[in-house]
């Protein structure tokens, strides 16, 4: 390790990045992101999954979206009656519909996604895998050109989104017309450290940005073939299971290998020194 020596001050120079106030989670905190990520890449394609980790991970849901259940209701001409400045209280209700079966495709589109960043693969170089960064931490606005284009029924002029993201939601429209999205994660310059964090609004950013600034941590269990976040750098395995049976089947590998020529030895040994012991007598 390289230190940088100036003024009785030392510091590492390429091997660690200091994490800014806000990234510095309590343990309890950071834990329950890291176990909500994993059920959330983990999770297979099934509707029940997808059920389940909606009631144990509600704030887990990848965007900030809602619709108004009343704006759609509400004609013509009603709009046109209503007097100047009168505020109806239906257009100020907006309920969530995360975790509806509807939104099941954009929720596998996400999860595909950071399948695809958990382990750095060679096809992911350039701007696929930028952009695919930039869409999971929440600071682009794919999602509102593909409600554009799942409206519009074509694609847009400029470069739009993937043609899957727009069948997601194009299968959302149809139960939710008027969904949209509310907002964006937000970038806050932090002057006294010189550097610039990102705020998101739902901890499945806050659990991906803890994972973008601690990439290391994201890997596949060799054994399981289960996405995991290590919380160790020596930790190869998703948990104890695995890490046993592991050893169990290398020892097995190695007596299968190693251990019979050493037990045919043995027992060439032991007749040899029988054989001694009878001409002896």
């Amino acid at each position: 390790m390289k230190y940088r020596t100036g003024q009785e001050v030392w510091a590492p120079s390429e091997v660690t990045i200091p994490l800014p106030v806000r990234m510095r989670l309590a343990p309890e905190e950071r834990e329950r992101l890291w176990k909500g990520l994993e059920r959330f890449v983990n999770c297979d394609d099934s509707l029940g999954e997808f059920k389940a980790l909606g009631l144990a991970f509600s704030k887990f849901w990848p965007i900030q979206a809602s619709y108004s259940p009343y704006r759609e209701s509400l004609n013509r001409a009603t709009r046109r009656s209503r007097p100047i400045g009168s505020e109806m209280p239906s257009e100020q209700v907006v309920q969530q519909f995360n975790w509806h079966p509807a939104c099941h495709a954009l929720f596998l589109f996400y999860r595909d996604r950071l399948r695809d960043h958990w382990v750095s693969k060679p096809d992911l170089t350039g701007w696929t895998y930028l952009w695919g960064t930039k869409f999971l931490l929440g600071v682009d606005d794919y999602n509102e050109q593909a409600i554009r284009d799942a409206r519009n029924q074509r694609p847009s002029a400029f470069i739009g989104a993937p043609g899957e993201l727009v069948r997601a939601w194009k299968k959302i429209l149809q139960k939710f017309p008027t969904a949209m999205i509310d907002g964006h994660a937000d970038l806050e310059m932090l002057w006294g450290y010189g550097d610039i964090v990102l705020l998101p609004r739902n901890d499945f950013g806050r659990a991906f940005y803890l994972l973008f600034r601690q990439c290391w941590r994201a890997r596949v269990c060799p054994r399981c073939k289960t996405y995991f976040i290590a919380r160790k750098p020596k930790q190869r395995f998703c948990g104890t299971g695995c890490s046993a049976g592991s050893r169990l089947a290398s020892k097995r590998k190695w007596w299968r290998s190693v251990g019979a020529e050493r037990r045919t030895k043995q027992i060439r040994k032991r007749l040899g020194r029988k054989k001694k012991e009878r001409k002896q007598r």
